[in-house]
């Protein structure tokens, strides 16, 4: 007798190259967004720790993402502290 169990409709994890980060939800938003359009990063997509200037950065898999739809993206920091992210193209 085997010592495996098969399961089915479980998902797949996704790559460990960028997309982990963001869920098809998450792509499927960033593909409806116009140019213009922005959002706050959720605080899974900004490093925790602030860079070597101190400023905190969005993660290199959100830049993926608007690239691989064929946009682009930029982001800034609000006054509160968080991670806005515009579509630009």
């Amino acid at each position: 007798m085997s010592q495996i169990k098969i399961e089915k409709n479980i998902p797949e994890p996704m790559s460990s190259r960028g997309r982990s980060l963001l869920s098809l939800d998450d792509l499927l938003t960033i593909r409806e967004m116009q140019v213009g359009d922005s959002f706050l990063a959720p605080k899974s997509w900004v490093y925790e720790t602030p860079n070597r200037k101190g400023l905190i950065q969005l993660k290199p898999a959100v830049r993926s993402a608007f690239v691989r739809l064929g946009y682009e993206c930029r982001a800034g920091t609000t006054t509160e502290g968080d991670i806005r992210v515009w579509r630009t193209k």
